[in-house]
C-alpha cells in the first residue's frame, strides 16, 4: 500500500534537507523526537502537525492544507551566542524547503504562513533550538488519503 500524502511530505521534507550539501550534516530524522546528542553539534527533525482538508464536496482530488515543524538543534562553541550558532542553519532549512514541490509533486504551495519559534537552553554547552512551522498545500486523490501526483 503506498504511503499517505502526509507522509510523503514529511519525507520529501527530509530529503529536501539531506540534499548535498546536507543540512545539520545530514542528522536529519523523521518523526523520531530525541534530544540533541552528546558530540552532535546540530541536528534537524521533521514533523507532521496538524492537517486541515478544504470544504468543497466533489469527486475530484481533494486539496489539504498539512502544517509541518521542522526543529533544529545547535550546541554552541564556547564564546559563541546560540542563537548565531543556529541561525545559518535555520536560513539553509528555510530555503530548501521552499523547493519541497521538487521532492513531492503533489506539493502545490511549500512555504505558507511560516513561524519560526526559538528556544535556549542552558546544558554542558548551550543549546538552540528553533521550531520552523509552515503550511503545505497539497493534494491526495478522489477519495483517498494518498498523493495526488
Amino acid at each position: 500500500m503506498s504511503a499517505s500524502g502526509f507522509s510523503d511530505v514529511t519525507l520529501a521534507a527530509k530529503r529536501a534537507l539531506q540534499a548535498e550539501p546536507a543540512v545539520a550534516n545530514g542528522n536529519v530524522r523523521r518523526g523520531q523526537p530525541r534530544p540533541l546528542q552528546a558530540g552532535q553539534a546540530v541536528a534537524a527533525l521533521v514533523l507532521p502537525a496538524v492537517a486541515q482538508g478544504d470544504d468543497e464536496h466533489t469527486n475530484g482530488p481533494r486539496d489539504w492544507r498539512t502544517t509541518v515543524v521542522v526543529e533544529l538543534q545547535a550546541r554552541a562553541h564556547a564564546g559563541q551566542e546560540p542563537e548565531d550558532a543556529l541561525d545559518v542553519l535555520l536560513c539553509d532549512a528555510y530555503a530548501r524547503l521552499t523547493r519541497l514541490a521538487d521532492f513531492c509533486p503533489a506539493v502545490v504551495e511549500a512555504m505558507g504562513t511560516p513561524r519560526v519559534e526559538w528556544d535556549i537552553a542552558e546544558a554542558d554547552t548551550a543549546i538552540a533550538t528553533v521550531r520552523l512551522a509552515f503550511t503545505v498545500l497539497h493534494r491526495t486523490q478522489p477519495g483517498s488519503l494518498i498523493s495526488d501526483t
